[in-house]
């Protein structure tokens, strides 16, 4: 946590990063001096963040080459996920995530009797579901950030899903065993919860998607100026 204060410490606002397609239209070596950036799963391929989540396996081993270099170089911070080293986890069907992630379901998680609700507190567990865009807003308003920008989390499964192809060929579909109304329903509570807590989440993307039903639309030059 101390490690991701002092990164971000001269920035007042952070964009969190998927893989959609959208993100080779962005110009992401300039975001990253406007804003603190998180990236996730196989953007290193693209871009390197101040920081990069890792929660499913897959993309852990297909990056792992490229994480040294990430370190090293660009003084990157990497983020991990207990889901990666326990066996006992399938990063796409269930369990999900035993400590790092807890299952969020439509209203609320019960664990032992207890209601499981994002704090967004980096003490507390995460709660997870069916897209990484759950993980990366509660990380990114744990660390404090207020205004939190998305880019490259349009939920458009068509054709090249990813930047980098059709994810469907590497067993990376976003959505598999859920469908797209629950997905939007996860991010509709979340948004509701941010809010809440005095939190802005914006959609970032010019594409034309489901998520804009869910996030406030907003010009990225107008969000870093």
């Amino acid at each position: 946590m101390s490690t991701l204060a002092k990164k971000y410490k001269d920035f007042d606002r952070c964009v969190i990063i998927g893989n959609a397609p959208s993100i080779n239209d962005i110009d992401l070596i300039d975001l990253k001096t406007k804003a603190f950036t998180i990236g996730c799963n196989r953007c290193l391929d693209k871009f390197k963040p101040h920081a990069m989540l890792f929660v499913d396996r897959a993309p852990y081993w297909q990056q792992l080459g490229a994480m040294r270099p990430y370190i090293y170089n660009h003084n990157g911070i990497l983020i991990l996920s207990d889901t990666i080293w326990n066996n006992k986890v399938n990063c796409r069907g269930e369990p999900v995530a035993p400590k790092f992630c807890e299952p969020f379901e439509e209203i609320s998680v019960t664990t032992d009797g207890k209601e499981r609700i994002p704090t967004f507190k980096f003490s507390d567990v995460f709660v997870s579901g069916p897209s990484i865009a759950l993980i990366l807003i509660q990380l990114a308003a744990s660390v404090g950030f207020k205004k939190i920008g998305m880019i490259g989390i349009d939920l458009v499964y068509k054709n090249n899903t990813h930047f980098w192809g059709n994810g469907k060929k590497y067993g990376a579909t976003p959505i598999e065993g859920h469908s797209l109304k629950r997905v939007l329903n996860i991010l509709s509570i979340i948004n509701k919860r941010a809010k809440s807590s005095n939190i802005n989440i914006y959609n970032l993307s010019n594409v034309d998607g489901p998520i804009n039903n869910i996030f406030n639309k907003m010009q990225l030059g107008e969000f870093i100026k």
